[in-house]
């Protein structure tokens, strides 16, 4: 989870403590996937990996003697990004506002803004937990382009992409949406659906964005494409062209998945947000066909990761702890009520409801 331990080793699975961050992907005899690399091992992942024949496990060494939030996020407070984020969010709007006059864009500004997102980019649990708890419909544009920007810096991490073309991925991300700085507020902040020609108005941000960003002087061609295709789909179901995967840049690509992630996943002047985890199903069930699928299960998997040990509110109102996510069915988790274990894929009238 974005740290750099001191070593590994492979120890016994029996001998396994709770709290070991899992060093890598974890298959039983047959090949199958069934633990994530950087999960958190906990007394039900141990048992369901010894029930499957698993005998060893590569840890990282030393990461159970502490506990795992503060090995991580050493160097970033949960106070810290939030005001940072805050900050950028003010940012944000003053922009966007100033672009809704007729006034340019301040290149070395966004710059500033990117180079102090990219250095909060080893924090990934601080940051996965403050996003979660900061998600309200107030201001949704301005935070909806910080979020994209971070989870574009994740997934460009995840990925291994190089220290550039993260900060660049990370710019696409603040920018991908400021052609909506000349919609119509009454437009972008509907409380309700979007008549036909409202939609269709509101479609042309992309293109209104990309003509906008050909007066930033100095930017790059490639985050320029992502501003105008980061609607564009793999199948060519998207806007404004319908374009395909294979004319679609790599930076588009990932800001097109953290776009449609934050949209879900966070709360909308018209509509509630969706937990992680029916944001999960919606990818599996839809996400094929539309988004590149190693991009995709990229980031699906590594953040699934952080919501190990998560409190959550079941639709039968109990409050349980999430303990094991099937890397190949994320979306219905194993979650610890009491002294029961209830597995969401094997009762499927069962479901979570609200993030604690």
């Amino acid at each position: 989870r974005g740290v750099e331990f001191m070593g590994r080793v492979t120890i016994n699975i029996s001998d396994t403590p709770k709290g070991a961050v899992v060093a890598e992907d974890v298959f039983d005899e047959r090949g199958t996937f069934l633990l994530s690399k950087d999960s958190t091992t906990n007394p039900y992942i141990i048992k369901k990996l010894s029930e499957y024949g698993v005998k060893k496990i590569a840890v990282y060494d030393g990461s159970e003697a502490k506990d795992v939030k503060t090995y991580i996020d050493k160097d970033l407070s949960s106070n810290e990004f939030i005001g940072e984020y805050k900050s950028h969010v003010g940012e944000m709007k003053e922009i966007m506002t100033n672009l809704a006059t007729g006034k340019k864009v301040d290149l070395p500004q966004l710059e500033q803004m990117t180079n102090s997102v990219f250095s909060k980019m080893h924090s990934y649990f601080s940051i996965v937990e403050c996003l979660n708890e900061l998600r309200t419909a107030d201001d949704y544009t301005y935070t909806h382009s910080v979020n994209v920007a971070i989870y574009g810096m994740l997934m460009a991490k995840w990925l291994k992409l190089s220290d550039n073309k993260i900060k660049d991925v990370v710019l696409a991300g603040l920018l991908h949406d400021i052609g909506k700085a000349r919609i119509p507020d009454s437009i972008v902040k509907k409380r309700g659906s979007l008549e036909k020609d409202e939609f269709e108005f509101m479609k042309k941000h992309s293109v209104i964005g990309f003509n906008i960003s050909q007066d930033i002087k100095g930017l790059n061609d490639e985050i320029r494409d992502v501003i105008l295709m980061h609607h564009e789909r793999d199948d060519g179901k998207g806007y404004p062209n319908g374009v395909t995967g294979d004319e679609l840049s790599l930076y588009t690509k990932i800001i097109s998945v953290a776009d449609v992630y934050d949209a879900m996943t966070s709360e909308r002047v018209y509509k509630k947000r969706s937990t992680p985890f029916d944001t999960f199903k919606e990818f599996q069930l839809e996400g094929f066909g539309h988004f590149d699928p190693k991009i995709m299960l990229t980031f699906l998997t590594n953040i699934a990761t952080y919501y190990l040990g998560s409190k959550v509110r079941l639709d039968n109102q109990e409050i349980g702890e999430i303990v094991y996510l099937p890397p190949l069915n994320m979306s219905t988790p194993v979650v610890k009520v009491g002294e029961k274990y209830i597995d969401l894929y094997r009762e499927p009238d069962c479901r979570i409801i609200e993030m604690l």
